[in-house]
């Protein structure tokens, strides 16, 4: 993930730099300004790429972190009884056990 947010702030960086060139070089001539704008493209096709490979990957992560909250929650779920019962015998002074 490292790699893509530096991988992303470059090419960010890269394409306000070719942007600024292209503004600048208004009156220049129209080859160099093609060049620039093709530059640009690529540099914009790779941001996007970036940008989207760290969505997906965050995305990842946030279904893996859900599917363990899931099974957190079916497990309380399935220990309710008993977590209950050890909870009245604590409050009662029946039991020695944590809730």
């Amino acid at each position: 993930m490292l790699k893509l947010t530096q991988m992303d702030q470059e090419l960010d960086r890269k394409s306000h730099e070719l942007s600024e060139q292209i503004r600048r070089n208004r009156g220049a001539g129209g080859e160099q300004k093609e060049q620039l704008k093709k530059e640009l493209a690529e540099v914009v096709n790779q941001h996007f790429n970036v940008r989207q490979e760290r969505r997906e990957l965050e995305l990842k992560r946030t279904e893996e972190q859900i599917e363990r909250l899931r099974n957190s929650v079916r497990s309380h779920k399935e220990k309710r009884d008993s977590a209950v019962q050890r909870r009245i015998a604590d409050l009662t002074g029946d039991g020695d056990s944590d809730f």
